[in-house]
């Protein structure tokens, strides 16, 4: 009685680890998930505004030329 005890005791003991292991592996996949779909958004914000900003910069390029020209022509 005591061996089936103590035989019952570890199965349930392995039981738990082996459950406890796999609890553990999907928490790291999910969560390695999750990371990489932040770091995509976070991407494509990142584009986003990186565009926003080549735009403001090549309309401020377009200004300065035009503050030039203007000063050129009023030397001449």
């Amino acid at each position: 009685m005591c061996n089936m005890r103590k035989c019952l005791a570890i199965s349930v003991i392995g039981a738990a680890g082996v459950i406890s292991v796999a609890l553990l592996l999907t928490a790291k996949i999910a969560g390695r998930r999750r990371e990489s779909g932040a770091c995509e958004k976070l991407g494509k914000g990142i584009d986003e505004r990186l565009k926003e900003s080549k735009a403001a910069l090549e309309k401020a390029t377009a200004h300065v030329q035009s503050v030039f020209e203007h000063i050129k022509d009023r030397k001449a």
